[in-house]
């Protein structure tokens, strides 16, 4: 997941039942800054299931992915080819 999905968590649904059967890899996001302590102190024990992912930054959200889609618009180079490909054969979003 991206780093805004983490800082987003407290709002998920069940998100003590996720931390309890998951780890969550997680990605750094450009501009995005997280209280890690803080969202501790939502979700008891999260710190030790995430694994941070060491990776180059990249500025691509989720939702912006599937609004392209959507509007039939490339996503080229901003998933991989095997995903793209899975999107459109199975019509995705």
């Amino acid at each position: 997941m991206g780093e805004d999905s983490l800082r987003d968590l407290p709002r998920w649904h069940r998100p003590k039942d996720l931390i309890a059967k998951c780890w969550l890899a997680v990605f750094q996001r450009p501009g995005v800054g997280i209280d890690l302590s803080g969202l501790e102190a939502a979700i008891p024990g999260l710190t030790p299931r995430v694994k941070w992912v060491n990776a180059p930054q990249v500025d691509v959200a989720s939702n912006d992915l599937r609004r392209r889609v959507r509007a039939g618009e490339s996503i080229r180079y901003l998933v991989p080819d095997n995903v793209r490909e899975l999107i459109n054969r199975y019509e995705l979003y």
